[in-house]
This record gives C-alpha cells, structure tokens and sequence, in this order.
C-alpha cells in the first residue's frame, strides 16, 4: 500500500497525495510533472454526464478538491481517471466543489 508523501517505485521518485473523498484512501499520484488524481476529480463531462458523482464522503471529498486547488500550477499535465489530461486542474476542481455544495443543499 502506498503511504502518503514521497516515494520510490521502480527507480522513479514519486509524490503520494491523500486524496479521500470519492474512495476509501484513494490517492494521487505525482511525478515527472504529471500528476494522476484518479477520481479525486472529474471533467465537466463526467460531472454532466453522470449528474450525481459517486462519493463515500462528500465532506473529505471537498476537502481534497481544496488541495487539488492548491496543486494547480505545480504540475505540467492532470490526468483524471475519466477524460482527457489537462494543463490545469482548477477549473474541474471548482466544479466539482459547486456539485459538491449542490448535492449537499438537495
């Protein structure tokens, strides 16, 4: 199991992110100026196309989009577990947040 902060994996140094929320101890995975956030966050289209995400708690799920927020910039490429990479990840991570707020207030 991978334990967060930095680690070693077939010679390559790698940094482990908690990223609960969606999973049990999910985590993202960064490196080489690409960071893999798995299902920490999804794409618009994810988000449009499945309506109400998937989370097992939402409150640590807000939690990881703020550290998510503050990783943008930091990393080349983002790369969800759905969709296509991208330069950046702020956007996704905000709406994500607002689906977040929304599902809480219904």
């Amino acid at each position: 199991m991978l334990e967060a902060g930095s680690a070693e994996i077939g010679g390559v140094t790698l940094q482990v992110v908690p990223a609960p929320g969606h999973a049990p101890n999910q985590m993202m995975v960064a490196g080489g100026g690409v960071c893999f956030m798995g299902d920490a966050c999804f794409t618009q289209g994810i988000l449009e196309k499945h309506g109400i995400p998937f989370y097992v708690n939402v409150i640590q799920a807000a939690e990881t989009l703020q550290v998510l927020q503050a990783l943008d910039g930091q990393y080349s490429f983002f790369v969800p577990g759905h969709g296509d990479a991208a330069s950046a990840v702020g956007i996704w991570a905000a709406a994500n947040a607002q689906r977040l707020a929304e599902i809480r207030d219904a």
